[in-house]
């Protein structure tokens, strides 16, 4: 038995051994074949740097400082070449193939630059050519044309198929524009930047009118890298139905966490994603984050719809896959199509550019809400609204500004909320900002609203307090309160003349100098409404700093009581001054302290002559 047990043991261990063998292979296998591909992938990628005719980029950073170092140095240049929206044929087709039409690039730039013209590969997809001073300017503009004519042809791929790329080219002359390689190869790339704002497939020669442009260069240099390091992300503001006193929609809004310039708005950097293309990625990334967020929403809050709403741009909407991207992007977050809005900026696209019609509608076939803007409308396109796919109509709050308030355009606006009414659409009130604002939105029955009143656009951890909170009903049902209040109405002089009167009655000489030493900035944190607290809540600037004025506001603010009157016991007189003038402001209280103060010193000098008059009684 026990020889029986050795000989099982030692079986079991020789398995192990052999399985640990195995194991042992496969992953120094695996790691070899990563290592083979890796190396594989980068000897592709670097293939491009080595073609006949094309030299190292240090090499070329060399023969530019050399030349400038004599002291006999004329004029040259350097030619900036960057492929227009490239990074969509990687997208499209693979980085692979998009290194094989690179090399046919690169083969295509060689060939036709003249005699003595370096060129190198600065990175992906851009090049620098190195003219040196028998160029003349004029030559050297022949030769960007060249180029440009050249890149523009079609490259064949995959057999038989066809693709044809442009280029954006700007040139820097020594010693015009630099006295450095590296000042040369900066105001190049300004040129470039300001070619593909234009379209691109064009050159420019770099001037001193460019410099007020490198602000926008170095968003433009660090759009790629805030892509890849996953510095954009998503702030959200809500659309309130007033009347329901429930979350209608919350929208999307863009924002960039740059590491330098803290959070950025888009007005900083969206022109420029349109120049580069990058805007395609905003809107796939932005759907994609936006379907996340309703999808945790529904979960979260399964007895509320909450729709998700986004902007597109005209560029977007032009796109031949944004139909296909976003349905599929729906479809994998599990997404209802019909609890996201798209809204369009500008209705006149829809007539004008015959691709944007074609998506908008094939988008709302899908399932999507179509929003646009109803002040890009007028009176002869609103007859045909009803043709198209709309779905949510949004005003500005242009007609709710007393001072620019215009008969017109309130009209119109009621002609939009009588429309939106008997079409069975939504119309929703933009840039509510105060209550005034709302009161009025909801007269002219526009019950949706969106705006700063309500709530500043937030990150997702924000919105979800201030979903918890339902913050929106205070802004809303404290203003009525406030509205019936009939203190409200009084005129400044009526109610100074009864607050002073009160202090007369209730307050002591004791209760006055404590309100002479409270000092004035700090009456109001004890005075708070529930609209200033809910205001408060909504100063949202860290998640700690928000919590920690949640806490200060609890602390400082007392509970509502009475103002004492004359029939109350003696007691009760005896409040603090923040009690007795809770409603008070500042300079009625510095009034009513002068008040108290005469009174006493009437008081004090009777009392000091009826001590007087029997000291010589006495006598």
């Amino acid at each position: 038995m026990l020889f029986g047990y050795d000989i099982d043991t030692h079986l079991g261990l020789n398995v192990l051994v052999a399985i640990f063998a195995v194991l042992a292979t496969i992953a120094l296998a695996f790691f070899i074949f990563r290592s083979i591909k890796k190396e594989k992938k980068k000897f592709q990628e670097e293939a491009i740097n080595y073609i006949d005719g094309l030299i190292q980029k240090n090499e070329l950073i060399a023969d530019v400082t050399t030349y400038i170092s004599r002291s006999s140095a004329a004029e040259f240049s350097l030619i900036y070449i960057d492929l227009d929206k490239f990074s969509n044929i990687i997208d499209a087709f693979g980085k692979d193939e998009a290194n094989n039409i690179l090399s046919k690039v690169a083969y295509i730039l060689v060939d036709n630059l003249p005699p003595r013209v370096e060129l190198t590969r600065l990175q992906d997809d851009k090049f620098v050519a190195f003219a040196r001073g028998e160029y003349r300017k004029d030559e050297v503009e022949e030769i960007a044309l060249k180029l440009l004519e050249a890149i523009s042809k079609p490259i064949k791929f995959f057999g038989d198929n066809e693709i044809t790329i442009t280029a954006s080219i700007g040139i820097a002359l020594y010693p015009s524009h630099g006295l450095t390689y590296k000042d040369l190869i900066n105001d190049a790339e300004i040129a470039v930047y300001l070619c593909k704002r234009e379209g691109g497939n064009a050159y420019k020669f770099y001037s001193l009118e460019n410099m007020s442009e490198s602000a926008n260069l170095a968003y433009y240099q660090q759009i790629k890298k805030g892509i890849k390091n996953k510095e954009f992300t998503l702030y959200y503001q809500p659309m309130i139905d007033t009347n329901k006193k429930d979350i209608y929609a919350i929208e999307g809004l863009l924002r960039w966490n740059h590491p330098e310039y803290g959070v950025l708005s888009p007005f900083k950097f969206i022109n420029i994603m349109e120049q580069t293309g990058d805007i395609n990625w905003v809107g796939e990334w932005g759907l994609e984050t936006l379907a996340k967020e309703q999808a945790y929403l529904a979960r979260r809050y399964p007895d509320k719809t909450i729709l998700m709403s986004m902007n597109l741009s005209p560029k977007q909407l032009a796109s031949a896959t944004i139909v296909e991207s976003f349905t599929t992007i729906a479809r994998k977050a599990k997404v209802n199509p019909k609890n996201i809005i798209l809204e369009v900026e500008e209705f006149t696209l829809f007539e004008k550019h015959e691709a944007i019609k074609q998506n908008v509608a094939n988008l709302s076939k899908a399932g999507f809400n179509i929003a646009v803007d109803g002040f890009s409308l007028d009176y002869s396109t609103l007859s045909k609204l009803a043709s198209m796919p709309i779905d949510v109509v949004k005003v500005g709050n242009d007609f709710l500004d007393s001072e620019n308030e215009t008969f017109l355009k309130e009209k119109f606006v009621n002609m939009l909320v009588d429309y939106t009414m008997k079409e069975n659409k939504t119309i929703v009130s933009e840039g509510i900002e105060n209550f005034d604002m709302l009161v009025k939105a909801k007269d002219m029955n526009l019950g949706i609203q969106q705006g700063y009143y309500f709530a500043k656009p937030m990150d997702a951890d924000d919105l979800d307090d201030y979903l918890d909170a339902e913050e929106w009903v205070g802004l809303i049902d404290s203003n009525k309160a406030k509205e019936e209040n009939p203190f409200e109405e009084q005129t400044t002089e009526e109610q100074t003349s009864e607050d002073v009167q009160t202090s007369d009655e209730a307050q002591t000489s004791e209760e006055v100098n404590e309100v002479e030493e409270l000092p004035q900035d700090e009456a109001p944190v004890e005075e708070q409404t529930t609209k200033e607290v809910s205001k408060v809540k909504k100063e949202k600037k860290s998640k700690k700093a928000k919590k920690e004025e949640k806490a200060v506001v609890e602390e400082e603010t007392p509970a509502e009581e009475p103002v004492a009157d004359e029939e109350q016991p003696a007691a009760e007189e005896e409040q603090t001054s923040g009690d007795v003038s809770e409603d008070v402001p500042a300079e009625e209280v510095s009034e009513e302290a002068q008040t108290s103060e005469e009174q006493t010193s009437e008081d004090a000098q009777t009392s000091e002559d009826v001590s007087e008059e029997e000291k010589e009684s006495n006598e």
